[in-house]
């Protein structure tokens, strides 16, 4: 399922994809990062625990389209070959986010309650369009 609308958060460190059912999910950039398909990144459940403290602090910087099947995140770690196909960036942020998400804004994960409040007012810094790319 193809977003109607993208909008990257870079203040907050989020991405927020809105479908035309109405559906709307944002997600941390950090789960993003660490649930990359590419092959350099693959995590097995442990490294995905472990790992996901690390990710906290990570951005996407840049936001490109493959084709008209999928994403290409680019994040300020470096890391810029991970591809997210539209169903596979569909079913994290609708499936796997939803389990996810405690972890990330727990305060075991250094995300305290000003940061949250600071997450959900924070500006829109990009848009992205994926039907204009």
């Amino acid at each position: 399922m193809i977003p109607s609308d993208i909008q990257l958060h870079r203040l907050s460190r989020t991405l927020t994809l809105e479908y035309g059912s109405g559906e709307s999910f944002t997600v941390a950039t950090g789960f993003l990062r660490l649930h990359s398909s590419s092959a350099a990144s693959k995590y097995n459940e442990l490294a995905v625990e472990e790992g996901a403290g690390k990710c906290l602090g990570i951005n996407i910087v840049s936001i490109d389209t493959v084709g008209n099947y999928a994403l290409r995140l680019g994040f300020d770690d470096g890391h810029d070959s991970g591809i997210y196909t539209w169903d596979y960036l569909y079913e994290l942020v609708s499936v796997h986010w939803q389990a996810q998400q405690q972890y990330f804004l727990s305060p075991q994960a250094g995300v305290d309650q000003a940061d949250q409040s600071a997450q959900k007012a924070a500006p829109v810094v990009q848009l992205f369009d994926p039907k204009k790319a």
